[in-house]
């Protein structure tokens, strides 16, 4: 779920991840649920000081991309005077398929209880991490020289931001998980249905985009206090990077970790020299 404080009178809201907060029945389904859940549910809380948005929505509908122009989509036509255009975002309503025919894609899977999961999660922790646009830059530059000091001149050349934090929340998380030196981690290459559970308890995953335009959705009520994610998905070593509130290149990461991996590595003098800290 996709959770959205909005200012009210002034006030900033602070986002608390109290899930009964959202009772709908989506929260525990998985994408193949969709053929007799809701595909997509909206559910606004009304506080006295502000109010939240929040979005279950079935992945299987689109990817993140597609989710975040529907919902700037649907902004601009709230926004909408009645007799303005309804939005800039017009929908794609050709048929696309990998295959190039438009046709719908059929898993290859005799069985489909061999992609269907429902596991409950171990204990975890969140921490919701900014990142300024300055210390990306910085971050990015000590990174852009570690590359040329070992000789790899066009990896230096090519580095973006997003790139310079992914590595350093794997080097950090994998230092605060304390895996023995000769540990690998992998890297997956290849394509395939994703679940958790072929999920490497020593590797990271990125996830989300700091390309979305979650600031963007102006509902009427003003510019979003802060963009969170609900519950799904979230395994030790899961990661979401969002776009920082102030913009100019700016980012926020969604960490989740078991309780002992994130105390290791709330000590991690590397990595949070490059957190800024809340203002």
């Amino acid at each position: 779920m996709k959770k959205m404080g909005v200012e009210d009178s002034k006030i900033r809201l602070a986002i608390i991840p109290v899930y009964r907060m959202y009772p709908i029945a989506v929260l525990d389904a998985v994408n193949y649920d969709g053929h007799h859940l809701p595909l997509f549910v909206v559910q606004l809380t009304d506080l006295t000081d502000g109010v939240f948005v929040g979005f279950a929505y079935n992945h299987a509908l689109s990817d993140g991309t597609a989710f975040w122009d529907f919902i700037n989509a649907w902004a601009e036509i709230v926004r909408a005077a009645p007799a303005g255009p309804l939005t800039s975002r017009p929908p794609l309503l050709k048929r696309w398929s990998p295959q190039g025919d438009g046709a719908p894609g059929v898993l290859p899977y005799a069985d489909l209880s061999e992609v269907i999961e429902r596991l409950t999660p171990p204990p975890l922790r969140e921490r919701m991490l900014h990142f300024s646009s300055e210390s990306l830059v910085a971050l990015k530059e000590r990174a852009r020289q570690e590359l040329l000091a070992a000789g790899d001149t066009a990896g230096a050349a090519a580095l973006t931001r997003f790139q310079a934090l992914s590595s350093l929340m794997w080097r950090c998380i994998t230092r605060a998980r304390r895996l023995p030196p000769e540990q690998e981690t992998a890297w997956m290459a290849k394509p395939m249905i994703y679940t958790l559970r072929f999920f490497d308890s020593s590797s990271v995953m990125m996830g989300s985009s700091p390309r979305f335009d979650m600031y963007g959705c102006d509902l009427g009520w003003g510019k979003a206090v802060a963009a969170r994610s609900g519950r799904a998905n979230k395994c030790d070593g899961k990661t979401s990077l969002y776009p920082g509130r102030e913009g100019g290149g700016s980012m926020d990461a969604e960490v989740v970790l078991s309780p002992e991996n994130m105390a290791a590595l709330e000590q991690d003098h590397e990595f949070w020299a490059a957190v800024t800290p809340d203002s």
